[in-house]
């Protein structure tokens, strides 16, 4: 069985989830490819140039020639089956109403927002199969944007496990670590500086580790400067993955400020390293994974000092932090270990595959057109602090904004 996964290498989520689940559905009898929308001189130079498992293609300028050969690609390559990720880039969401009858068609909800639910149902009805990352993104599809009840299979993400390192129950100080972009609008990560302040305010002697880069990297440091915090932490860019996880088994507890999160990769493969985490209660998403006082602790989305009191209960506690270290631990591996992960899709691919094709006809690329739902609207105007605003009170609902 031969699936196609349309994602661009880079060094977000949705390539994470490739990396991780490829080995794994191989060994279930799935040949799982990425196959990048942007042609292969894109990478020339690049850590991701030549990467096993990419089939890198010489794409056309426009998106009806780039889709024309996308199709010829898949059905040259005998690919079964193709999996897309709505509101990720307007070329890959919109081939699912080109694809012909060979070739079927899945959608992988990886954001939890307006823009990929609104992309997904923009392409409903060339869909055989539609995953979600976690219970609360597919109650938005079914709930709020008229997915049939039932219809949609969740499968959080999963992370990888390697044996748990020795950690030292008395070193100081206590070592705190965050991964991810570097992006308030995406992560939160602007508030890291007020939650350490307010941490060593309280008395606890931490210490964090930043791991990433993004559009806000400078404006964080700034925050840390301004804070007084340059010796309290340190921000190392982006680092190849064995450095990651170096950096995990070094560290006590893990930092998550997300506001909205459809399901953490990076969250996960922290837990699974045994890193204790402390984040915002996000409502069928978060929530569903760390079961707060137990495997980590949370706060109320976007309050700042209920976060910062969190840290300083877990730095304060070591033997209660060596509790959650052991519990996040086993809850990845009870419920979103990388093997669980490939299962669940390697069963709804042989269900795509073997059910019967419902799709609507595929649509003439003589006669290419891009929807409107897939065109930008005025919500890319409104400014990022009123989306986080937005974003942190409709959370407190459990409503995606």
């Amino acid at each position: 069985m031969k699936i196609a996964y349309l994602c661009e290498p880079q060094a977000g989520g949705t390539f994470t989830f490739f990396q991780r689940v490829r080995p794994r559905l191989a060994a279930l009898g799935v040949d799982f490819r990425c196959v990048p929308p942007y042609s292969v001189e894109t990478f020339a130079g690049s850590r991701f140039e030549g990467l096993e498992g990419v089939d890198f293609l010489e794409l056309p300028d426009g998106l009806p020639d780039a889709t024309r050969a996308l199709v010829r690609h898949l059905e040259l390559q005998d690919y079964r089956g193709a999996l897309i990720l709505p509101g990720c880039d307007v070329l890959t969401t919109n081939l699912a109403r080109y694809l012909p009858r060979g070739v079927r068609c899945a959608a992988r909800v990886a954001l939890m927002a307006r823009s990929a639910y609104v992309s997904a149902r923009a392409v409903a009805g060339h869909l055989n199969a539609v995953f979600a990352v976690s219970h609360r993104v597919a109650h938005d599809l079914e709930h709020s944007y008229g997915f049939p009840a039932g219809s949609v299979r969740i499968a959080y993400n999963g992370a990888v496990l390697r044996p748990l390192p020795a950690r030292d129950p008395g070193r100081r100080p206590f070592r705190l670590i965050y991964t991810g972009r570097l992006s308030d609008l995406d992560k939160g990560t602007l508030m890291l500086p007020a939650i350490l302040r307010q941490a060593l305010d309280a008395g606890a002697d931490v210490f964090l580790t930043a791991v990433g880069n993004g559009p806000d990297e400078q404006r964080l440091r700034e925050g840390f400067r301004r804070l007084g915090l340059e010796d309290r932490v340190e921000l190392l860019g982006n680092q190849p993955l064995d450095r990651v996880d170096r950096l995990l088994d070094e560290s006590d507890g893990f930092l998550l400020p997300s506001r909205l999160e459809a399901c953490p990769n990076a969250m996960l493969q922290a837990m699974a390293a045994g890193c204790a985490p402390v984040a915002f209660r996000i409502h069928d998403s978060v929530d569903r994974i760390v079961e707060d006082g137990v495997s980590g602790l949370l706060a109320p989305v976007g309050d700042v000092a209920a976060f910062a009191q969190a840290v300083v209960k877990l730095a304060g506690d070591r033997a209660l932090c060596a509790r959650m270290s052991a519990a996040a631990r086993k809850r990845i591996e009870e419920h979103f270990s990388a093997e669980r992960t490939a299962q669940l899709y390697a069963e709804g691919f042989r269900a795509m595959l073997d059910g019967p094709d419902r799709r609507a006809p595929a649509l003439s690329l003589d006669r290419y057109e891009v929807p409107r739902e897939l065109k930008p609207t005025w919500r890319t105007l409104i400014p990022a602090p009123v989306k986080n605003m937005l974003r942190k009170w409709m959370e407190r609902f459990g409503r995606t904004a």
